[in-house]
């Protein structure tokens, strides 16, 4: 109680802790998958499609749900920056070394030999 009467009347310094300054984590990966991708023209719709149905076809050989082998946004990230080698490939969000191993061969494959856009 006497310390306490002591700081009330300025007569004892009070030392606070500093909190420490909140970092902000950046995301392990900076690759186009924070920007919302459009496919817009009819070649990246029709990749879109393609890789689709390859996931949908490894899922359903898999029994998972298509989602389980890569999401959504990950095919599109597929077709935005159309991966060729399994080094691109894990640059890809969703894409780890378990998945690169088990899907990558078959997507890289089909995005290699995909009709590049002569326009």
């Amino acid at each position: 109680r006497s310390k306490s009467w002591k700081i009330l009347k300025d007569r004892e310094p009070i030392f606070f802790r500093k909190d420490p300054e909140h970092v902000k984590l950046r995301s392990r990966k900076q690759t186009p998958a924070n920007i919302s991708f459009e496919l817009k023209d009819a070649d990246s719709l029709a990749l879109w499609e393609a890789l689709r149905q390859l996931r949908m076809k490894l899922a359903k050989e898999a029994n998972v749900p298509p989602y389980v082998i890569f999401h959504d946004k990950t095919l599109k990230e597929m077709v935005a920056c159309r991966p060729v080698t399994p080094d691109a490939m894990l640059g890809i969000t969703g894409v780890g070394q378990s998945k690169l191993e088990r899907f990558g061969d078959q997507f890289l494959e089909l995005i290699e030999k995909w009709p590049k856009d002569e326009t």
